[in-house]
């Protein structure tokens, strides 16, 4: 989500952007408090370190965690993880380490695109408040809240997703 909306500061031209489970930031701020908490991303970044499996395992769990069929999800997200190979420890660690410092609520504002945020209720890695308050950062913004999702919206929700992206899209042909 970061990189699309980056892409789109820049210049890139969009006709719209459709993002899930993304905010301006990730980690918590003194200005930011509805992010991950620093602690816990170091936790993450620490136990990357010793054990990479393990944390993998865990941020998965964490992708699926608070939705109604959890259970399930993380075995289809895993199964995922392990037919496309192990990853490197090194992007991880750099992906980690982006999570903790990237930002980009100075240049939101620069962001004339339609952007429609989809994002679950229940997201434990991305809070809503992070959601609400990125969408209230955007010029065109529109937030769509789906009330038993965790993180993975498209895995958990299918059907209210692609309702919500399709309505989107149909929006943005009607409009052009």
């Amino acid at each position: 989500g970061m990189v699309t909306l980056a892409a789109a500061a820049m210049g890139l031209s969009l006709r719209g952007i459709v993002i899930t489970g993304a905010a301006a930031r990730f980690a918590a701020s003194p200005d930011w408090p509805c992010g991950m908490a620093a602690d816990l991303l170091a936790q993450f970044a620490a136990e990357l370190a010793v054990d990479c499996e393990l944390t993998l395992r865990r941020f998965v769990a964490l992708q699926s965690r608070g939705a109604p069929h959890a259970r399930e999800q993380i075995r289809c997200l895993r199964a995922e993880l392990a037919a496309r190979g192990a990853p490197q420890p090194d992007a991880l660690a750099g992906g980690l380490a982006a999570l903790r410092d990237d930002d980009a609520r100075q240049w939101l504002d620069r962001i004339q695109q339609p952007v429609l945020l989809i994002h679950g209720e229940r997201d434990l890695l991305v809070p809503i408040e992070a959601a609400r308050a990125t969408a209230r950062l955007l010029p065109r913004a529109r937030l769509v809240t789906i009330a038993a999702a965790g993180h993975a919206t498209f895995l958990s929700h299918p059907d209210e997703f692609l309702a919500a992206v399709l309505e989107y899209v149909h929006e943005r042909a009607a409009n052009f």
